[in-house]
């Protein structure tokens, strides 16, 4: 059950087997049904997830009654709704399963008490919040471009877990319609057979 965060861990910083041992020790599986949910806006987040099986959605519920796509997490990945994490405030979002999924969780208890005891967990936990940051960056700079250039840059991105993700959820991570969505892939699939048709 361990042995994905652990070749995650081997990525990123150098444990002993008995320090991973501490580590996984800490760990509670979750077993969530597909729309089943994790966090709910104005519940405190108590836990970081990593991901052993399935995908989940972090999403904000606008005024509008519209649903804004965050970040997405699959297998090999954490997720979690950092800020409420860190200051026990209540999260503005939700954490919802789109797959049957499991997870691994670690509460912050835990994690502090970890940083004490084995010091280079926090600079794996340092790296996977860089890493994080990263994909929020660009999730940002996303905002800014063309309708085309936000799919090139999403495929780019999550290509391989594309066909795993309903259309409306990627819609409205990129902040467009479906009907936007699909003319742009319509057009993108045109181009790419006229380009097979000339070779």
């Amino acid at each position: 059950m361990t042995d994905l965060l652990s070749a995650h861990i081997d990525r990123h910083i150098s444990l002993s087997n008995t320090q991973k041992s501490l580590f996984f020790d800490q760990l509670v599986i979750h077993t969530i049904e597909k729309n089943q949910f994790l966090l709910r806006e104005n519940e405190v987040c108590k836990y970081e997830y990593f991901v052993i099986k399935g995908g989940l959605r972090l999403y904000e519920l606008e005024r509008s009654g519209n649903e804004k796509v965050f970040y997405f997490g699959f297998e090999d990945w954490w997720i979690t709704d950092k800020y409420s994490f860190l200051t026990g405030k209540p999260s503005l979002y939700n954490l919802q399963a789109i797959e049957d999924t499991q997870v691994l969780a670690i509460s912050k208890e835990k994690l502090d008490q970890l940083f004490m005891d084995i010091p280079a967990i926090e600079s794996y936990f340092h790296k996977v919040l860089q890493s994080t940051f990263a994909i929020w960056q660009v999730h940002v700079l996303l905002m800014h471009k063309t309708a085309a250039e936000k799919y090139a840059m999403f495929t780019s991105m999550y290509g391989s877990l594309e066909s795993r993700l309903p259309q409306q959820l990627i819609a409205s991570y990129l902040g467009m319609t479906r009907e936007t969505l699909n003319r742009i892939k319509s057009g993108t699939h045109d181009k790419l057979r006229r380009r097979s048709r000339s070779l």
